[in-house]
């Protein structure tokens, strides 16, 4: 009887963070598609979240969906699950 209710736990543990999505794996359930990180005073560069992790010093760490890791401070970026088209976007 242990063993089922012990695996009873392990199998909802691992459901709850299966079912996070690209969140930051604090108390809430944070889901962002797009990243918009500045690079110069008012330029922005988009990036499309893959997930991202967040640190307690103020850092944010993105993975994005086209392999890249961005490692940057909260001040630097604006994440959003919509796409904002009101920012001054840098374009390649």
């Amino acid at each position: 009887m242990k063993k089922i209710i012990a695996l009873i736990i392990v199998l909802t543990s691992v459901f709850l963070l299966v079912a996070c999505g690209n969140q930051d794996m604090g108390w809430g359930n944070y889901t962002y598609n797009y990243a918009y990180i500045e690079i110069s005073d008012g330029l922005y560069v988009e990036v499309e979240i893959e997930r991202w992790k967040d640190y307690e010093d103020g850092m944010i760490e993105i993975y994005t969906k086209d392999q890249n890791n961005l490692l940057t401070h909260s001040h630097n970026v604006i994440m959003s699950k919509e796409r904002i088209t009101y920012l001054n976007i840098q374009t390649p």
